[in-house]
């Protein structure tokens, strides 16, 4: 996956610079962003690198019947958000690390963790 254009970009500015996305393709969006989502943003980075290795950690032969699946996850949730949510709702402690969600093309994170 390094190497790839995947279609993403975080660019910082010292200003909000709406008139850029008329020289941008057609299709591009623009849109400022605040703190929860440059945070966001990186997260979903790192764990799009860290894909495979997660997986591969994921599937051993000692967490047979110990993974489940989640679906319809907000496209806003990181990780630490599915930890708090599975807490206090089912009161089972999940590592966050332990939280592998699915992308789809182009590295847009999916809603199935």
């Amino acid at each position: 996956r390094l190497g790839l254009p995947l279609g993403r970009a975080l660019i910082a500015v010292t200003g909000h610079v709406p008139h850029v996305k008329m020289a941008l393709p057609g299709g591009t969006t623009y849109r400022p962003m605040d703190r929860y989502d440059v945070e966001s943003f990186i997260e979903q980075c790192e764990r799009f690198v860290n894909l495979s290795d997660d997986l591969r950690r994921l599937a051993r032969p000692e967490n047979f019947l110990r993974v489940i699946t989640i679906t319809e996850v907000p496209s806003t949730y990181g990780r630490r958000d599915v930890v708090h949510v599975i807490r206090e709702r089912c009161g089972v402690e999940v590592r966050p690390k332990d939280v592998v969600f699915r992308f789809k093309r182009w590295g847009r994170q999916s809603d199935t963790c």
